[in-house]
C-alpha cells in the first residue's frame, strides 16, 4: 500500500483529498470512501497526467495481490460513480485501451503540516487517519495503580481524544459459563463507549499456555493500544474480577473487584478500564449505554449461560432457552434479543428470528452504525434467504451495509464486512466477494493480524476463487490457512481447513492427495471440539474415500459421524452419515441397499423438518437411485409428483433430474437416447467445474455400452482414462 513520509492535501475541481485521511472532501463537506477506492483515488492524483498501466494500478492498490481486470474495471467504475465522473468528453479519467488509465483533472499539491492534536478532539478519526496520527501521539509510559496516583517517572499514556483499541484476554483457561460468556459480554459493554474499540476473545485464546505472552503479543500491533486480562470467579457469596492493564513493555495497572450481584461486577469493571484508559469524562452518557446493560441478575446469568452453550457445547437449542428467560425478566436486554434471533435462526426458525430482529431495530437506542444494527439485519438477511425471499435479503443486507459504511471502528468494520460478502455472494458475483474478502484481509493485516484471523479469510478466498474455477489459486489459500492454524495449534481451524481441501480434492479428483490429507488430519480429530467441523470433514473425507475404493475406511468416517450425531442430538448430521452411506452403495452399484436407505431418510424430509432445499435435495437424490433400481414407469411417476412439490426442482437441479431421464431412456430400451442425454449431463457438470460428476457419468456411460457390444465403446474408455482416477471400478 502506499507509504507517506510527508502529508499532503491534493485539490481538484471541487474535492479535496489528502494522503493522511481517509477521505474526501466535496466543498467541504466530507464523503466516507472505503479502503480501495481511497488508494485508487490518491494513485490517480499523485500521478496526475501519467497513464498507469493495470499493473502500476494494482501494484499500487493492491500489493501483492492477484487482482483481475474485471476487479480493477469495477473499482474505476465506483470510482467514477463517486465523483460524478460522467463527461464523455472530458472524464476525470480516460481510459486507453490495452494500455491502462490516465487522471485528467489539475491537481493542486499542498504540503500540510499534521496539527499536534485534532482540531475536534471529540469526533472520531477515520480508520486510517487515526493510524497516522497515533504514530505521532502515542507516548507509552507508566500509569499507576489508579489515574487518581501521579505517574511514576514518566507520562501517562494519553492519545488525545482518539479512540483506544483495546483486546479483552483471559486471564485463565477457565471454559465456564461466567468467563466465557462473561468477558463476551464486557467486551461488547465497553464497545459501546464511544472513545473504545474492543476486541472479543479469539477462541484459541482460551486454551492459551501463557495469557501474559498473548497480551504483550497483540499489543505488538501498533493499532492495538491494551490487553486487558480478565479473570471473573464466583465466590460465595458474591462474584470477583481480576484485572490487569499492560501494553507491549508495561503493566499499567491492575486490581481486584468484589461485588454482590453480576450486573454490579460488571458496571464496576466498565468504569475501572474506561477510568483507566482516560476516557471517562467522554464516556459517561453515551446514548443507548443503560439499554444494553441490564440490572437483571438472573437475565444476565441466564444470558452468559447461553453464550456458554452455544461457544462451548455447541447446544443452539439449549442457548436459545436460556436466551429466551434473559428476555422474559429484561425486555429491554439487547443482547439477549440478538442472541435469541441468531439461535433461532440456526434452528430454522425463520420467521421467527425475523420477528425478533425487526422488532429490535424499531428501538430509538438501535442506531445506524451500531454493531446491533449490523447484526440484527444480517439475521434477517439470513432467514430471507433461507425463505426463499430474496428482495427481501438483498434489501436487509443493504441495511446492514448502510451501517457498516457509517462507523469508523476498524474492528466493527471487519465483523460487518461480512454482509458485503454474502451480499455478492447472494448474487451469484463470486468475483466481487473476492473483493469484499481481500479487504477484510488488508483491515485484519493492518488491525488484527492474529494467525485464526487470516486463517478464516484464506478459507474464504479459497472459496472463492473455487466457484470461479481458479483451483490453483483455491489450494494455495487453503494451504495458507493451514499454515496459519499450525501457528496456534488449533485443532478446529485445521479440521475445517482439511474439509475444505478433501471437498476440493473430491471434486477434482485428487483421490491420492486427499488419502494423504486423512492421514494428516488424524492427530487433530481427537482434539476437536466443533461437531460441525467434524462432520464436514468426515463426510467429505467419506465421499472422497469411496470413490477411491477404500469402504472400511469410509465406512470407519461414517460411525463417527453417527456418534457425534447421538452425542450432540442432532438429527440432520444424522441424515448427512446416511447419505454418506447411500454414496457409497450407489458408487458399489447396490442399487437396491441405496433404495432401502433412502426409504429409511424418507419420514424425515417429508414431515417438512428441515429446509425446502433439503427436501429437493433429497428429491433428486431418490429419483436418481430410483432410476437404477426400480421400474421405469415407477421413476416417471415419483419425477412428475416431485415437480408438483417442488416447482422449483427443474430450475435448481437441472443436470440432476436429466442424469435420472437418461438411465430412464435406457431402462425403456431407448439406449442411444438416453446416452446422448447422459453425455449432454457429463459435459453439463464440466462445464461447471464438477469434474468428479463428469467422470463418474462418463463411467455410466461405458458401463451401458459394454452391455450392447454392437456399440461403439473404446472412445469413452479412452477419455476416461484420460480423465479419471476411478481404479477400482474398471
Amino acid at each position: 500500500m502506499n507509504s507517506h513520509t510527508e502529508t499532503k492535501q491534493y485539490r481538484f475541481a471541487d474535492f479535496c483529498i489528502r494522503n493522511d485521511q481517509q477521505v474526501l472532501y466535496r466543498r467541504r463537506k466530507k464523503i466516507s470512501v472505503g479502503t480501495k477506492i481511497y488508494f485508487l483515488l490518491l494513485t490517480f492524483v499523485e500521478n496526475q497526467g501519467k497513464i498507469l498501466t493495470k499493473d502500476e494500478i494494482i501494484e499500487s492498490v493492491w500489493p501483492g495481490q492477484v487482482v483481475t481486470d474485471a476487479a480493477l474495471t469495477q473499482q474505476i467504475l465506483r470510482l467514477r460513480k463517486l465523483l460524478g465522473d460522467d463527461n464523455t468528453e472530458h472524464p476525470f479519467i480516460e481510459t486507453h485501451r490495452g494500455v491502462g488509465f490516465r487522471f485528467t483533472a489539475q491537481v493542486e499539491t499542498q504540503a500540510v503540516a499534521p496539527p499536534a492534536f485534532p482540531a475536534e478532539p471529540r469526533a472520531r478519526p477515520t480508520r486510517l487517519g487515526y493510524a497516522a496520527l497515533a504514530v505521532g501521539l502515542l507516548a507509552v509510559l507508566f500509569i499507576s495503580q489508579t489515574l487518581n496516583t501521579p505517574p511514576a517517572g514518566g507520562e501517562r499514556f494519553n492519545k488525545a481524544g482518539l479512540p483506544v483499541n483495546i483486546s479483552i484476554v483471559p486471564a485463565k483457561n477457565n471454559k465456564d459459563w461466567l468467563n466465557r460468556g462473561g468477558l463476551d459480554y464486557l467486551a461488547e459493554l465497553l464497545g459501546q463507549h464511544e472513545q473504545i474499540h474492543t476486541i472479543s476473545p479469539g477462541e484459541e485464546w482460551y486454551t492459551s499456555e501463557s495469557p501474559e505472552k498473548l497480551a504483550i503479543a497483540l499489543t505488538t500491533n501498533k493499532n492495538i493500544d491494551y490487553s486487558v486480562l480478565i479473570g471473573l470467579q464466583a465466590l460465595e457469596g458474591n462474584f470477583m474480577a481480576s484485572l490487569k492493564l499492560r501494553t507491549e513493555n508495561d503493566i499499567l495497572a491492575s486490581t481486584d473487584i468484589q461485588a454482590d450481584s453480576l450486573p454490579a461486577l460488571f458496571e464496576k469493571t466498565d468504569q475501572w478500564v474506561s477510568r483507566n484508559l482516560s476516557v471517562r469524562d467522554q464516556v459517561e452518557n453515551v446514548e443507548g449505554y443503560a439499554t444494553f446493560m441490564t440490572l437483571d441478575a438472573y437475565a444476565l446469568q441466564s444470558y452468559l449461560q447461553g453464550v456458554f452453550e452455544i461457544e462451548v457445547s455447541g447446544d443452539d437449542k439449549k442457548a436459545s432457552e436460556y436466551f429466551q428467560a434473559a428476555v422474559n425478566k429484561d425486555r429491554n436486554f439487547l443482547p439477549a434479543w440478538i442472541r435469541l434471533a441468531e439461535t433461532n435462526l440456526t434452528q430454522s426458525k425463520f420467521k421467527k428470528a425475523i420477528t425478533i430482529a425487526n422488532t429490535n431495530l424499531a428501538r430509538p437506542s438501535v442506531k445506524d452504525g451500531s454493531m446491533a444494527a449490523i447484526r440484527l439485519n444480517f439475521i434477517k438477511a439470513l432467514a430471507y434467504f433461507n425463505l426463499r425471499e430474496e428482495d427481501r435479503a438483498l434489501d436487509s443486507i443493504n441495511s446492514s451495509v448502510y451501517s457498516i459504511n457509517l462507523t469508523d471502528d476498524p474492528y466493527l468494520k471487519l465483523a460487518g464486512l461480512k454482509s458485503l460478502s454474502l451480499l455478492a455472494r447472494l448474487q451469484d458475483d463470486w468475483e466481487a466477494a473476492e473483493t469484499h474478502i481481500q479487504e477484510r484481509l488488508e483491515l485484519s493485516q493492518r488491525y488484527l493480524p492474529l494467525p485464526n484471523q487470516l486463517a478464516s479469510l484464506h478459507l474464504e478466498l479459497a472459496q472463492t476463487n473455487e466457484q470461479q474455477n481458479r483451483t490453483d489459486k483455491a489450494r494455495q489459500h487453503l494451504n495458507l490457512a493451514i499454515n496459519f492454524y499450525e501457528e496456534t495449534d488449533n485443532a478446529n481451524g485445521m479440521i475445517k481447513a482439511f474439509a475444505k481441501l478433501n471437498q476440493l480434492n473430491f471434486t477434482h479428483n485428487n483421490f491420492d492427495e486427499g488419502v494423504q490429507v486423512t492421514a494428516r488430519a488424524e492427530p487433530y480429530l481427537e482434539k476437536g471440539t466443533s461437531s460441525y467441523e467434524l462432520i464436514m470433514y468426515y463426510q467429505a473425507s467419506a465421499l472422497m474415500l469411496n470413490l477411491r475404493g477404500r469402504f472400511d475406511r469410509s465406512g470407519a468416517y461414517v460411525e463417527r459421524m453417527k456418534e457425534i450425531a447421538g452425542q450432540t442430538n442432532n438429527n440432520l448430521y444424522l441424515l448427512l452419515s446416511e447419505f454418506t452411506k447411500v454414496h457409497k452403495y450407489y458408487v458399489q452399484n447396490r442399487f437396491k441397499q441405496a433404495k432401502d436407505h433412502i426409504e429409511s431418510m424418507r419420514a424425515a424430509f417429508e414431515n417438512n423438518k428441515y429446509l425446502p432445499s433439503s427436501q429437493a435435495f433429497f428429491a433428486t437424490v431418490d429419483l436418481l437411485i430410483s432410476s437404477r433400481a426400480d421400474p421405469p414407469q415407477q421413476t416417471i411417476s415419483m419425477l412428475k409428483d416431485y415437480l408438483k412439490q417442488f416447482p422449483q426442482l427443474a430450475d435448481t437441479y437441472p443436470l440432476e433430474l436429466d442424469r435420472t431421464k437418461g438411465h430412464v431412456a435406457v431402462n425403456l430400451g431407448q439406449v442411444e437416447e438416453g446416452i446422448a442425454i447422459l453425455k449432454a449431463t457429463e459435459q453439463g457438470y464440466r462445464d461447471k467445474g464438477r469434474s468428479h460428476l463428469g467422470n463418474y457419468i462418463g463411467y455410466e456411460i461405458l458401463e451401458i455400452l459394454l452391455q450392447y457390444p454392437e456399440m461403439e465403446y473404446k472412445s469413452t474408455i479412452d477419455r476416461l482414462q484420460a480423465n479419471t482416477r476411478y481404479d477400482y471400478l474398471f
